[in-house]
């Protein structure tokens, strides 16, 4: 069955926990292209590995971060080497990222690693935290059960080749509908991803011209660079679920951690919007 959006009134918004934390460089370094395709990649890691024991016990998953992250004013600021397949970058480049959760335990793990000045090594580069600031959401909106969400994504500007045939792959429709099918077997069924079509920003231009120089580049590095999708989706959760069990499975779908490389058509970088 397929709902019109505008019949759709959500009961909530939701208004979650976003810190934003600044960073700056402390010298200057070279950051191989190939290991970290964006900048943000590398931050992600790190913030990552600090709690990665704590990522487990809280998902009993390796690999689910339960927490959403961007990055914002940095990137443009590279240089690419001369060097092939590196990044240069320089000392005293600011920038920051962001956290976003719907999780109370999230904030306090965020809290807890914002209280004081941290250090990052990363190569030879260094990354200095410098403050970070917390804006705590109204999280008693947000229902302990749900049937209905709408969520906000943006699907990855690089993508990893593996297995699959990436021209064949990459258009607004076949996305939507593999990941949609991916949902399905989750237990959440999608309502509307026909509505998304005319309003993604899309995509690979299949122009023959292309063709040959992505295919070198794949062969190369194995990591291309495409355009990517964005928009909203509603989701009808089958059966009513809890809104931390919704969580795991958006953040399990996405198969890619918000930065822009080594994706395997994951949805990319998710926030739930409104609840139903």
């Amino acid at each position: 069955m397929m709902f019109e959006e505008k019949k759709i009134k959500f009961r909530e918004k939701l208004t979650p926990i976003k810190c934003k934390i600044n960073f700056i460089t402390l010298n200057e370094a070279e950051v191989p292209l190939r290991n970290h395709t964006m900048m943000l990649g590398a931050i992600y890691d790190m913030f990552t590995q600090v709690y990665r024991g704590f990522s487990r016990r809280y998902h009993s998953f390796k690999d689910v971060k339960p927490w959403s992250f961007s990055l914002l004013k940095f990137d443009q600021n590279f240089d690419l080497s001369e060097k092939s397949g590196f990044y240069k970058i320089k000392r005293g480049i600011e920038g920051y990222f962001y956290i976003k959760t719907v999780d109370p335990e999230i904030y306090k793990l965020i809290k807890r690693f914002t209280s004081k000045k941290i250090l990052f090594q990363l190569g030879k580069l260094t990354l200095n935290i410098e403050n970070a600031n917390i804006k705590v959401g109204n999280l008693k909106k947000i229902p302990k059960y749900i049937n209905m969400v709408k969520i906000r994504f943006d699907t990855p500007t690089y993508f990893y080749r593996a297995s699959m045939n990436l021209y064949e792959s990459f258009n607004a429709e076949t996305f939507l509908n593999f990941q949609c099918e991916k949902f399905k077997r989750l237990g959440i069924m999608h309502l509307q991803p026909e509505q998304l079509y005319p309003y993604v920003e899309s995509i690979y231009e299949d122009t023959h011209e292309s063709w040959g120089y992505l295919t070198d580049i794949v062969q190369r590095d194995r990591v291309i660079s495409l355009k990517g999708i964005s928009g909203d989706i509603i989701f009808e959760i089958n059966g009513n679920r809890s809104i931390k069990e919704l969580i795991w499975k958006i953040l399990y779908i996405s198969e890619y951690t918000g930065i822009g490389t080594r994706s395997s058509m994951g949805f990319g970088h998710n926030s739930i919007i409104s609840v139903k």
